[in-house]
């Protein structure tokens, strides 16, 4: 009786996921309807990890740093804590990827992840609970809370900062070997559409309660068991631990495209450390916007991307790599110049609506685009590690920590200013790669071979 409880409750879920029609015809006509049965479980854990991890970003992103102070932390402080997330994502996702390669069921690894989101969430709530503290009353209130945030923040980029890649990892296996024909887009899509409904949600939820933005901590909580649960159905992928061919990323330093990309893709990614760290308490302070509004405009920013991610591979053909880049590069500098020059919640909402996808999404697309085309194949690892890294990690804890120096120095009124500059280094950054893209051989109308992409181009 429970199994066929359990199939009736996989069955709605996936059609509920499914939501496009197109997309479940596409799903039945891949699979077949006589192994659909069987097969319902496996690409619903698959859709509810998107779902999961993506629910964490809505949740953390916009709301953790009003978290921060709300527990009585400055803007510094907040830069200080904000930016050790990415640089835990840098020193361990290698290692991560290495027990994934080893194990003898990936999706157990993942498993491991989701449990300690568990863990982290529990610290989180006992930074706030009336009893912890009163058993710490000797200490002043700052270092009881540190006591436990700290920790927290740690860990967290320590368990979840690997989900993505991991989970990328195995759904693509898994459609390679077992799934031929299943567009990895819509598993995909599942998470941004997580991240607006999760984001608008917890806005909701924590403007209409007492507890206020600590309110988070329950929903994050439930998120991280049901991830958990969701985990024990994902398909088995054992690891694939092979020796290659040792090879020095020295090469990929003396090609000046890489270079300048990686530079670009740093100067995205500064960008996108200072959004995430600092922009969720200047709509509240300066533009007094309650924590419902903050969670509208986040879960705005997203909604593009629910479209941009089932086109993309379109444009990227209609435009190619280059052009797609420095698009993205341009709508980044409109977007900060935009928010440098009004201080209307209603324009920036639209500017987060039509701007935020190509300001991470879909430029981190294009970079996985560009080092599968333009990068010698047994370099790919080296190049997708040093633009995760070196590029997008840094690039997020320099913004993060250097943007949080930036408004203490100018003050927290005149943040205008801070979003100028911001606007005006992407601005240089673009016209410099401009210039030594067209030294290159770039021409907007037709780029190198090396960047072409024929009909059969897998991207």
């Amino acid at each position: 009786m429970f199994d066929c409880i359990r199939k009736r409750r996989i069955n709605f879920l996936t059609r509920l996921f499914l939501w496009k029609e197109g997309a479940y015809n596409e799903f039945r006509k891949s699979f077949g309807a006589n192994h659909m049965r069987n097969r319902k479980t496996e690409i619903f854990a698959i859709f509810a990890v998107y779902f999961c991890i993506h629910a964490f970003n809505g949740i953390t992103s916009p709301f953790l740093p009003l978290f921060l102070e709300d527990m009585g932390y400055d803007v510094t402080m907040r830069g200080i804590l904000l930016s050790i997330g990415p640089v835990v994502a840098m020193l361990t996702q290698p290692m991560w990827g290495g027990i994934g390669d080893r194990s003898k069921n990936k999706s157990r690894t993942i498993w491991a992840m989701a449990a300690g989101m568990i863990v982290v969430t529990a610290l989180y709530m006992l930074s706030y609970q009336k009893g912890i503290r009163s058993l710490l009353s000797g200490l002043p209130a700052m270092t009881v809370t540190s006591i436990f945030v700290l920790p927290a923040l740690i860990l967290y980029s320590f368990f979840q900062s690997p989900m993505q890649p991991m989970a990328d990892t195995v759904t693509m296996e898994y459609i390679y070997q077992n799934r031929p024909g299943f567009k990895y887009g819509i598993a995909r899509v599942m998470g941004t559409i997580s991240f607006t409904i999760i984001t608008y949600v917890t806005g909701v939820v924590i403007e209409r309660s007492p507890g206020g933005t600590s309110t988070m901590f329950p929903i994050q909580m439930a998120v991280a068991v049901f991830m958990t649960l969701a985990m024990l159905f994902l398909p088995k992928m054992p690891g694939k631990q092979v020796r290659q061919e040792k090879t020095s990323a020295v090469s990929l330093f003396k090609d000046p495209w890489f270079l300048m990309i990686t530079v670009m893709a740093f100067v995205v990614a500064t960008t996108m450390g200072f959004y995430v760290g600092n922009f969720s308490p200047y709509l509240r302070g300066q533009l007094h916007a309650g924590e419902k509004l903050i969670g509208l405009s986040s879960s705005v920013s997203a909604l593009l991307e629910i479209f941009l991610f089932f086109v993309t591979h379109r444009i990227i053909r209609k435009t190619g790599i280059l052009n797609l880049m420095l698009i993205d590069l341009l709508l980044v500098a409109v977007r900060w110049l935009v928010f440098a020059i009004t201080r209307s919640i209603a324009v920036i909402m639209l500017m987060q609506f039509l701007t935020q996808p190509f300001s991470w999404a879909i430029f981190s697309y294009t970079l996985s685009v560009f080092v599968q085309r333009a990068i010698e194949g047994k370099m790919h690892s080296r190049a997708q590690g040093i633009l995760n890294g070196t590029a997008l990690s840094f690039g997020r804890v320099l913004g993060t920590l250097g943007g949080s120096f930036a408004i203490k120095a100018v003050g927290e009124t005149r943040q205008q200013i801070v979003f100028l500059g911001i606007s005006v280094m992407c601005v240089v950054t673009l016209a410099v790669a401009v210039i030594v893209f067209r030294r290159l051989g770039w021409k907007f109308k037709k780029a190198p071979d090396r960047f072409a992409l024929g009909e059969n181009d897998a991207i």
